[in-house]
């Protein structure tokens, strides 16, 4: 079997110098279709916004679209005290779409 070219994910954390270096015209062509999950599209969007910050970069229009942005919270782990951490330390791009994510949980191990 021909062996099959390795994929990696963009938004990932631990990319953003990878993302950093993308110019302006291919980061509009970067449009991530709907996971068919309103809260994974709402992350991604928070991602992409956040990365865009950290690097000083304009965010993507996609980040901002409707469908990027929760109805009610979402606490992406239902582990004991992570909601007080999640709400205490999610960045804005996350807490603004009701995304709650511990700002460590984007940093890459």
């Amino acid at each position: 079997m021909a062996a099959q070219p390795k994929r990696r994910t963009l938004l990932a954390p631990g990319n953003e110098a990878e993302w950093a270096r993308i110019n302006a015209e291919k980061r509009a062509a970067l449009t991530p279709p709907p996971t068919g999950d309103k809260r994974y599209d709402a992350y991604v969007g928070a991602l992409a916004e956040h990365l865009a910050v950290v690097h000083e970069l304009e965010r993507p229009a996609w980040s901002i679209e409707p469908g990027r942005f929760l109805d009610c919270f979402w606490f992406v782990s239902d582990v004991a005290g992570f909601r007080a951490v999640s709400i205490s330390q999610a960045p804005a791009t996350f807490r603004r779409r009701g995304v709650f994510v511990p700002e460590r949980s984007l940093h890459r191990v």
